[in-house]
């Protein structure tokens, strides 16, 4: 409005000042300057050029690269009909074309209309706009939200589209020859990018993973207070795949009307619709980023690889320690902790199985696999795989374990000694049989195959493939393996025993060997000592022997000469053969002495007196010759 003055009032003076000039009255000082061509030449050019600006200032905008201009047309049209919003036949109000970076002219454009600049829509990597309709077709009244616009659906066999900015072109969204949008919630979305929408007619909505939201609408870039659904991308990671529920018919598939097909999976039971109806979609998303509205689409995302299931926790597992004492009595002390359970890594706690009046905590791991093919039964008939592994499997599984753990299975014979009866080749005879305590621990491949036969049948009904079953470290009440363990722990104290006692004795050996070789010297001193003595007592005894039967030689001859000569005499004559033999060892006995010569004649020749006589002349030549004289 102040510009429509400005130019009546600019218009105003020039025309006055016109006047001034052709005026006859000289008398006047502005009249006389008006008539001066320097002053009215320049008075002119200013005016003009004034009059010039002010009326493009009215038609003239400019728009920046980043921003959008938008017209509101206040008079000078028809009225709206009632609930439209956006004029696309000239009629007041706001108007369907928009304007992109750069100078306009349009004439006198801000006198007829209102010119706001409102930011371009940026919508960030990895997110999408979630876009309101102000104006357009009213919905069905079964329809709480927009169908995709032609070409933007995801589903298999949609017909595809164009430029997405195109079809959110206000002319051709609200054309009835072209897009013929509805009002409303529309569940096509912007894609990341910038995007110049007429934010009269389109509302944009980004809302990031904390939640935090900004709007684009008429008043420009503005946060929310209130966020609603995260508008990122659905990514399905690779080793998933994406089962749809929709919430709505896109309209494009005329199979729509012949309703849904009924599947078996197992025992399960379930109705898939084709893509784009109204339902859960028989075919399935394969790994990727896609654009899924969430008020639109539920997908849910089915793991198709091997996972594992654990069942563990929940319990007090115990042992019982052994001491043995210096008098060779064990003693017992009883401890227990207790095994934590963990909802986020654990299926579900252990399952507890009445054996012979013990209880006994289980533990399995289980492997499982989707197959894509049965991935969209599963959703349709349970929902995810976490809802049939707590509604389905793991029930199942509970009973499964405590009617073969609790109740009978096949496994060996075992003999009145509880040893494993083996066929003619040696393999061990199987036979059904009731289940023991201890076989969690002994027979535990058994106990395996058991559970895996019967829980693989129950995975099957539930759409799902069981690959192994495995028990984990069975926690088996101590107080069973108490005996067991003690007549282990005195078999091993009785081997350890021989085993020292051996390792003692050559020990000994091996000290004595080298004490023996530090002492080698002296050793050897008294090895020959010893070997000289034995010696000497060989030759003592053979001297001895020697000796004894010399003596007993000498008896023998006294005898018999005491038989011949008589007993006097021989004991004379012995006397004598002592005197000479002692003679003959120390001759200085005779030096000094004086023997009488005697000479016998007669008497008996053989008697002893003349041979004593003889022997001392022998002795004495001196005395025996003077005697001779």
């Amino acid at each position: 409005m102040e510009v429509v003055l400005t130019i009546i009032f600019n218009a105003l003076i020039l025309f006055a000042f016109a006047k001034m000039r052709k005026s006859n009255n000289d008398t006047s000082r502005f009249i006389h300057m008006a008539k001066n061509p320097v002053i009215s030449t320049s008075f002119y050019l200013v005016g003009w050029l004034f009059l010039v600006w002010s009326i493009l200032s009215t038609s003239l905008f400019y728009v920046d690269k980043y921003e959008t201009g938008h017209i509101a047309k206040k008079f000078g049209g028809s009225n709206l009909d009632g609930g439209q919003i956006i004029a696309t036949a000239g009629e007041n109000g706001p108007m369907s074309k928009i304007y992109g970076p750069g100078w306009h002219l349009d004439w006198f454009i801000r006198i007829w209309g209102e010119v706001t600049i409102l930011p371009a829509v940026e919508i960030p990597p990895g997110h999408f706009g979630e876009v309101l309709a102000l104006d357009g077709r009213t919905l069905p009244e079964d329809a709480v939200i927009a169908p995709p616009l032609p070409g933007t659906s995801l589903a298999f066999g949609a017909p595809k589209g164009g430029d997405e900015d195109s079809l959110f072109d206000a002319d051709a969204f609200l054309d009835s020859q072209r897009i013929n949008g509805y009002k409303g919630l529309q569940s096509s979305v912007l894609k990341p990018g910038i995007h110049r929408l007429n934010l009269f007619l389109f509302n944009v909505r980004i809302t990031d993973e904390s939640g935090k939201s900004y709007l684009y609408d008429r008043w420009g870039k503005r946060p929310m207070s209130v966020g609603g659904r995260p508008t990122i991308i659905t990514e399905i990671p690779t080793g998933y795949v994406g089962v749809v529920k929709s919430n709505l018919d896109e309209g494009w598939n005329p199979a729509c009307q012949k309703g849904g097909v009924q599947v078996e999976q197992g025992h399960l039971k379930a109705v898939l619709v084709y893509s784009g109806c109204k339902g859960v979609w028989k075919d399935i998303f394969e790994p990727g980023a896609y654009f899924f509205n969430p008020d639109v689409y539920e997908v849910t995302q089915i793991p198709t690889r091997a996972q594992r299931w654990t069942y563990k926790g929940g319990f007090d597992k115990c042992r019982i320690d052994l001491t043995l004492g210096d008098d060779g009595s064990f003693s017992q002390q009883r401890t227990c902790e207790p095994v934590e359970f963990s909802p986020s890594q654990h299926a579900d706690h252990a399952i507890f199985v009445k054996v012979e009046g013990w209880d006994v905590p289980v533990e399995l791991r289980i492997l499982v696999q989707v197959n894509p093919e049965d991935a969209a039964a599963v959703v349709a008939a349970v929902g995810s795989v976490r809802e049939v592994e707590d509604r389905i499997v793991t029930p199942a599984i509970r009973s499964i374990v405590r009617n073969i753990g609790g109740g009978t299975y096949l496994a060996p014979l075992l003999d009145e000694n509880g040893k494993i009866l083996k066929d003619e080749q040696g393999k061990p005879v199987l036979a059904v049989r009731a289940a023991r305590a201890l076989d969690f621990q002994d027979f535990r491949s058994y106990m395996e195959t058991a559970f895996e036969k019967a829980i693989k049948s129950e995975g099957e009904k539930a759409g799902i493939t069981i690959l192994e079953v495995k028990i984990g470290e069975p926690s088996i009440p101590p107080e069973l393996l108490v005996s067991r363990r003690r007549e282990q722990l005195a078999q091993q104290l009785s081997k350890a025993y021989r085993q020292e006692k051996l390792a003692q004795d050559e020990r000994i050996l091996s000290e004595k060997s080298r004490a023996t070789a530090d002492q080698q010297k002296e050793l050897v001193k008294a090895e020959i000592g010893v070997q000289v003595s034995e010696q000497f007592k060989i030759r003592r005894n053979n001297e001895g022997e020697a000796e004894k039967s010399y003596l007993t030689q000498v008896a023998d001859g006294q005898k018999a000469q005491a038989d011949v000569l008589g007993q006097d005499k021989v004991a004379n004559l012995r006397a004598l053969e002592l005197i000479i033999d002692a003679i003959k060892e120390k001759p200085q006995l005779l030096t000094g002495l004086k023997l009488p010569a005697t000479f016998v004649m007669g008497g008996e020749s053989s008697g002893l007196s003349g041979a004593a006589a003889i022997i001392g002349s022998k002795f004495n030549p001196a005395s025996f010759s003077d005697t001779k004289k």
